[in-house]
């Protein structure tokens, strides 16, 4: 019972609701049925597909992938079970300056949920990371390589189509100096609100083209996300925050970062959204279990 409920909290945390159906996959029978009474006590709409039927696809197996007018979300239950891995939490080393770090952001929920691994947001100042390493920016390094921007752009866009990200803006602001806003982010980090700051600073630099290195425009998204302000921006100038932004950017670069994203798996470091899978892969290896699909 304890597991399932445990199960159950998970699910909550990844935005289950009574009003979110969920169809479970498997062919594991017990924990098919764990899986199930942790939906149940969440009080969401379950499928009751069995485990021999749920090896087969969605379709073949009678599933109706709709609900109403949202769509069901798939569940897989396997012998591996990810909540109960011990492993540590995957580690983020991110900048809201990189595209392709809010890119990696949308995406990672996804592989929470499919895996049960945890990631843990550790704020880094790129610039520092590139005066540490001697790298510069891909707009930089690249500019004079004959189509080599271009296909940059083309991998964007094919990783956007991918994932559905529609919400995606490219900033007219861009290059955007960071320093104020990573700065933030370790105050909130301190405060225990990292994770609606992500959010609300994401949405602001590359959905919404923000002008995001102007400290009036920083201190009005912070109010409009419902986000203490005038404290951040006061723990903004206080030597621990940038102490910690510095300790933080030198653990990256000591872990073998040079950009981001960067991604530490144990002692395993992948760069680029790109390696998501790669990353997704290695979370399952050290944790003794195999790729599910939702």
């Amino acid at each position: 019972m304890a597991a399932c409920t445990g199960v159950a909290q998970w699910l909550l945390d990844q935005g289950l609701s009574d009003q979110t159906p969920i169809a479970i996959l498997s062919g594991a029978p017990l924990e098919h049925a764990g899986l199930a009474f942790a939906v149940m006590l969440v009080g969401a709409p379950v499928s009751p597909v069995s485990p021999n039927d749920s090896l087969r696809q969605p379709a073949a197996a009678g599933v109706d992938t709709h609900a109403g007018a949202g769509r069901a979300h798939t569940a897989a239950a396997s012998p591996f079970n990810p909540m109960e891995s011990t492993m540590d939490p995957v580690k983020f080393f991110f900048d809201f300056g990189s595209p392709n770090a809010y890119l990696s952001h949308k995406v990672i929920p996804a592989i929470e949920a499919r895996t049960g691994a945890r990631f843990d947001y550790v704020p880094v100042l790129l610039g520092g990371i590139f005066k540490l390493t001697g790298n510069q920016s891909p707009g930089t390094a690249f500019a004079g390589i004959r189509n080599k921007p271009e296909y940059e752009r083309l991998e964007m866009r094919r990783f956007i189509a991918r994932h559905g990200l529609s919400a995606y803006k490219w900033n007219p602001h861009f290059p955007v100096n960071t320093l104020q806003l990573m700065r933030c982010a370790v105050a909130a980090q301190q405060l225990g609100i990292l994770a609606p700051y992500v959010e609300a600073i994401y949405a602001c630099m590359w959905e919404q083209e923000r002008k995001m290195d102007d400290p009036a425009v920083i201190r009005a998204a912070l109010v409009d996300a419902g986000l203490p302000a005038d404290q951040l921006l006061a723990m903004m100038t206080t030597d621990p925050v940038k102490a910690g932004l510095m300790a933080n950017t030198e653990a990256a670069v000591a872990a073998g970062a040079f950009g981001s994203p960067s991604f530490l798996v144990g002692t395993e470091l992948y760069f680029g959204k790109d390696r998501l899978r790669d990353v997704e892969e290695e979370v399952l290896r050290q944790a003794g279990g195999t790729a599910t699909k939702a």
